[in-house]
Parts: structure tokens; sequence; C-alpha cells
């Protein structure tokens, strides 16, 4: 990008309070200046600065961060409840991986390895409706809860609730789908599968080019990136080799997601830029994605228009929606009408949800 956008206030306190944890991140922006610790503490400036945390995926404890004196009733229920939220969620995790052991062939998606990050349910793609009747049968059988969803939902797709373990949610997919709008194959994810150490055990988990793929086209089908997406993305992104940014780039184009992948892109190195001056996605990858995405002009014009990069970043409707449901038909009509007719659909009837949600689409 020739213009340098910079961050917003609010984004550049959030990173300064995690940056500590960000291993792999030196970041070295100018820290809450301009504000004094009587300000940091009061009740207005953490009521605007909480909402912004959770808008981005970060739990709460970011606050004690900032005033270690927490006391407000409000502040301190919000700070407890994430607390618990992160807590289940490692339960679920290890739950999984022992209730599972070598039985089942799954991996764990959408999992930001941000420090703070806060996710509301534990997303598992399992590999097929086979395997689905296999995980239900064993989640069953140790006392768990298991409900269908609804409007338009994959009937393959389950939410398991009500374990003994703890009041963790799990969201079991069949396919890589955000509603019924399919982003991959089976095939595609677990053939680049990988292991990571997690809580003490070990999780099935996409491999690098997967993981990135499947965060960057799950935050466009929703219409916004969240800081903590941002930040996983970028961090994913520094240790790609060109082989695998290829391989995004294939399955983008089979499944009509490159719009995801060349947007998402285009923010990630308008965030490097103004961390670092350089540009995280190399430029040869940001080339052939203009390429191959025919709307690059459009989402070019879109980002230099922003005079400031605001996190969460909300993605245009014209690009999101209209275009990205013209395109998904177009692309997906060729492996069968109904898998086009439900992309479409899915992305419309996210668009309406968040609308009536006042904007949140999560």
């Amino acid at each position: 990008m020739s213009k340098l956008i910079s961050l917003d206030d609010l984004s550049i306190t959030a990173l300064c309070l995690i940056r500590e944890e960000l291993k792999d991140l030196d970041v070295t922006v100018d820290c809450i200046h301009g504000y004094d610790r009587d300000v940091l503490c009061s009740k207005n400036f953490l009521t605007h600065f909480l909402k912004k945390i959770h808008a981005n995926k970060l739990s709460s404890d970011v606050l004690l961060k900032i005033c270690s004196n927490v006391s407000n009733k409000y502040f301190v229920n919000n700070i407890i409840v994430d607390r618990k939220a992160r807590a289940e969620r490692i339960k679920g995790i290890t739950f999984l991986s022992r209730s599972f052991k070598d039985d089942m062939n799954y991996v764990l998606i959408k999992d930001l390895k941000v420090p703070y990050a806060l996710m509301s349910d534990i997303d598992i793609l399992v590999n097929g409706p086979i395997e689905i009747v296999k995980a239900t049968r064993i989640l069953e059988k140790i006392g768990c809860e298991l409900y269908n969803f609804r409007l338009l939902a994959h009937p393959f797709k389950v939410m398991v609730t009500g374990c003994r373990e703890g009041s963790f949610q799990i969201d079991l997919y069949p396919y890589p789908m955000w509603i019924r709008r399919q982003v991959a194959s089976n095939e595609e994810v677990f053939q680049v599968k990988a292991s990571s150490e997690m809580y003490g055990v070990k999780v099935p988990v996409p491999g690098s080019p997967m993981d990135f793929y499947l965060i960057a086209t799950h935050a466009w089908f929703h219409l916004k990136l969240s800081l903590a997406e941002a930040l996983h993305l970028f961090q994913v992104s520094k240790n790609l080799k060109e082989s695998e940014w290829f391989y995004i780039m294939k399955v983008a184009e089979e499944w009509g997601t490159l719009d995801s992948i060349y947007v998402t892109s285009l923010i990630l190195n308008a965030l490097s830029s103004s961390l670092y001056g350089y540009q995280v996605v190399p430029e040869d990858i940001m080339h052939e994605l203009e390429r191959l995405y025919k709307a690059s002009n459009s989402a070019k014009k879109w980002l230099k228009s922003m005079q400031r990069l605001e996190f969460p970043v909300r993605f245009p409707a014209h690009l999101a929606v209209l275009n990205s449901s013209i395109y998904t038909f177009r692309v997906l009509w060729k492996k069968s009408l109904r898998t086009a007719i439900y992309g479409v659909l899915s992305i419309y009837l996210n668009y309406s949800a968040g609308k009536l949600l006042g904007g949140e689409n999560d």
C-alpha cells in the first residue's frame, strides 16, 4: 500500500496491553500516549474499552493491565465471566482429547493463538457425516446432550452441551462451512492436518495454510475482522512458505473465496505496515491475488478511503455481500446447483441476522 494507514487509539491501547505476551510480535507502537492513570481507570474509559476488547474477541482480563484495582461490580463481573469462559474452553479441549483419543479423525478449527483471546465455543471439524455419527455416539455415552442447529444448518452439524466435565459448548462440523456456505473440502483440510500441544494434551489442528484460510473466510463471512483474528493471521502469515500461499489460493479459487483472502491480506499488510513498516503478505502473492480476484481495485479503493484502521474492521456490504454472493454462485454452481444456492442463501441470512442484531454477525 502506498498510503500508510494508522491504527485507532483503542486498538493501539489493546496492542500495548498484550504486547508482553505476544512472543512472536515485537510491538513497538507508542503506547497509551496522552492518557494519565486517572483517565485510564475512569468508569467512562473502562466502559468504552470493555466494549472494544469484547468486539475484538479479547477477554476483559486485559482491563487489569490498565487498572489493577478495578472494583466496580460491572467490570469485576465481566472479568469473572470471561475467566470462566476461558477456563471452560481449556476443559472442553482436554475433554475432547481424552474422549476421542485416536478413534476420531477431527481437527480443532478457529482457535486463536493470541493472548487473552476469547472464543465463545469449541469448533471441531469432523471428517464427514460418518465420523459425526461416531462422535455423537461417543459423546452421548459419556452423558453429553446433543442438539441440531436451525435455519439452513447442515443436518449433520451438531451442538454439544451439558457434559459432566463442564459448561463448555462444542460445535461439530461435518464439512468446512459457515452456515451452509462451504469453503473447502474435508480432504483439503485433513491432508495438511497438524498437531499442537495444548494444556498438556496433543490436539489435531489444521496445518498453517488451512488455519489461515479457515479463519480468514470465517471473518469475511461474518463481515468483520477482529484484532484477535488479525493478530493470529499475522503470526501465521509470517511463517507461510510460497508453496503454502499457492495452496491457499488454489483452494480459494476452487471454492470462490478469493475475495476473503485478498481483502484480509490487504488489511494484514496495512496492519504490518503501520506497526513495522513492511508488508507481511509477500508482494508477488498480492500480485497473484490481484490477478485472480476481479474486484481487487474496488477493495483497494475501499481500504485507501480509510483515515485509520479501526478494529474490528467491518467489511463493506458491496464487497462481502453483493459482489461475494454473485461470485459465490458463479463458482459453486460448477460443483452443484444446490451447493451454490445454499452458499448464496447463507450469505444473505447472515447479513440479515447481523442487521437485526444491530450489526453483530457472530
